[in-house]
């Protein structure tokens, strides 16, 4: 029996490192879409974090992180086509997208917070 509950033991233990192990790489990810978001990468950066929330679905962390981060990216790249629009109905538009985005922003600020 005690046999059995050392086997038990060891084996959480193996399943905690692996987790943190999880963690930490996802961590990585997500500060490399910071960085991508940093230098206007907007869409490797979105796919970045996309790939962290693929590859490591337990990572709830960094998960929390990157939604955050996704929703900036997105406003951030609705802000810059908003300045680059063409025509008034498409800086109307855009607008109408970042006022969406501030809001999700907000939204999941204060349920992560809870």
């Amino acid at each position: 029996m005690k046999h059995i509950a050392s086997i038990a033991l060891t084996a959480l233990a193996l399943m905690a490192c692996g987790a943190d192990n999880h963690e930490r790489e996802a961590r990585e990810m997500v500060i490399n879409a910071r960085i991508m978001f940093a230098a206007k990468e907007y869409r490797a950066a979105c796919d970045t974090i996309r790939a962290m929330r693929t590859r490591y679905p337990r990572a709830l962390e960094a998960r929390r992180e990157a939604l955050l981060l996704l929703d900036s990216i997105e406003m951030q790249a609705a802000i810059d086509s908003m300045t680059m629009s063409r025509t008034e109905s498409e800086a109307d538009e855009h607008l109408m997208h970042v006022e969406f985005l501030q809001k999700r922003i907000q939204h999941n600020e204060e349920a992560l917070k809870k």
